[in-house]
């Protein structure tokens, strides 16, 4: 008795090599770009969150380095809309590493822009790294080995070092002359007038310019009475101006006479020719 061939198998198999073929990539792709378009619609929308979750459905499909370039980039967007900076940056390296010349799929802010700029320079940076042949060890920057320094061979006689000086010699090198030690006389009462003039002079000055106010605003006020009121003030800082400048013209003249009077210092000529005689 002959049983009936089962085609069953053969069949199952050809549909799932038809499934995973490239009717399946094809599915994958429409899918992919399905998920893409909408993030996009969901971030144009303020919707980022949302935009966020497509991005992820997408990456779950995603076929070769290109797509995985798309989605890195919104994903950057995305996240640096959200305020969250440090994945991002984390995006955007990603992203410009498997794609150095990578370009912004939508418009985006200075900021942004800006941001994702300085990731490209940092992955630049990172492949130059990766791709430059190490090191070996022991050797200088410019690939030869490090030599020890050369010998340098002399005719001069060694020196014999310097002597040393005994305590002695050592405490008369030290000990200052008696002109160094002397301590200079400072013009006390000279510089005290001369402050106080200065002080006086200013303070005039400054009582000068009130009156001279007080002179202006007298002349412009409507009531009589408010107006000899300021030209008394304005009469009063000007006596009192008057009297500051005598003062600090007094007290600069006598600081001028005070130094010109003060007795000169008898012990410098004996203690310069005590120091002159051994």
């Amino acid at each position: 008795m002959s049983f009936p061939r089962l085609r069953t198998p053969r069949a199952l198999l050809l549909g799932l090599l038809l499934v995973g073929g490239p009717s399946g990539t094809a599915l994958a792709a429409d899918d992919f770009e399905r998920y893409v378009a909408a993030a996009r619609r969901l971030y144009e929308n303020l919707s980022y969150e949302r935009a966020l979750d497509q991005i992820q459905r997408a990456r779950r499909i995603s076929r070769g380095v290109e797509q995985d370039v798309t989605l890195g980039l919104y994903e950057g967007i995305i996240l640096a809309d959200l305020g969250r900076w440090g994945e991002a940056r984390e995006s955007f390296l990603t992203a410009l590493l498997l794609q150095p010349d990578a370009t912004l799929p939508l418009r985006v802010s200075p900021k942004v822009e800006k941001e994702f700029e300085a990731q490209r320079v940092r992955a630049r940076e990172e492949l130059v790294r990766l791709q430059a042949p190490p090191a070996k060890p022991g050797a200088t920057p410019s690939g030869s080995s490090k030599a020890p320094p050369p010998v340098v061979s002399s005719d001069r006689p060694v020196q014999p070092p310097p002597r040393q000086l005994t305590p002695s010699e050592t405490s008369l090198a030290l000990t200052p002359t008696a002109v160094e030690t002397e301590p200079r006389r400072v013009p006390v009462v000279p510089l005290a007038l001369l402050g106080a003039g200065v002080v006086a002079g200013g303070l005039g000055a400054y009582f000068g310019v009130s009156a001279n106010g007080q002179l202006a605003d007298a002349r412009v006020v409507p009531l009589r009475e408010d107006a000899l009121a300021k030209f008394n003030d304005a009469h009063g800082s000007a006596r009192t101006a008057n009297i500051l400048f005598g003062t600090a013209g007094l007290a600069v003249a006598s600081a001028v006479v005070t130094w010109f009077l003060l007795p000169g210092d008898a012990s410098s000529p004996a203690s310069s020719s005590g120091a002159s005689n051994p």
